[in-house]
């Protein structure tokens, strides 16, 4: 089953979003309903970045609705930070360079997880190069194609999730 890790930035699209590209992005969430759709996945990190806005602007309603989500449910799957993440994210920023710690942590996650699929804007998160372990060679991101959130790219994936 394919599934698809959803970085912070998408999760502020969804539910803070609008127009076409939002649209597209909640038609391609629907999918996950049918038996063999898409599974999507997100590190509760992803609270923890989604939130400040809210608590910055007081915004109770945008707090209540993140706080629900935090918890997996029957289209998002929300999983803790373990510390196989954390060494995973150690190694990505060690081969990787600039990358950021949350972003290291997102695509450890993606990779513990083994996401077929990582939707970001970031556009510090691309054409990451095949990293394994130093010590054991393990694979630390092993196919994970990163997807930018635009109507090509969302009709793309909606297409390869669909095989």
């Amino acid at each position: 089953m394919r599934s698809v890790y959803l970085d912070t930035n998408i999760l502020i699209q969804l539910f803070e979003g609008a127009g076409e590209l939002h649209d597209a992005l909640w038609a391609l969430i629907g999918k996950s309903s049918s038996a063999n759709g898409p599974r999507f996945q997100t590190s509760a990190l992803s609270f923890a970045e989604v939130l400040v806005k809210p608590y910055r602007e007081n915004n109770t309603e945008l707090v209540n609705l993140y706080q629900a989500l935090s918890h997996s449910n029957d289209w998002l799957s929300v999983v803790y930070v373990a510390p196989s993440v954390i060494d995973r994210a150690a190694m990505i920023r060690a081969s990787v360079g600039k990358i950021k710690l949350p972003d290291a942590i997102h695509l450890a996650t993606a990779s513990v997880l083994r996401s077929s699929h990582f939707m970001t804007q970031d556009m510090g998160i691309s054409n990451l190069p095949s990293l394994a372990n130093p010590f054991t060679g393990e694979a630390l991101l092993p196919s994970i194609e990163i997807v930018r959130l635009d109507i090509a790219s969302l009709h793309a994936l909606s297409e390869a999730l669909s095989q």
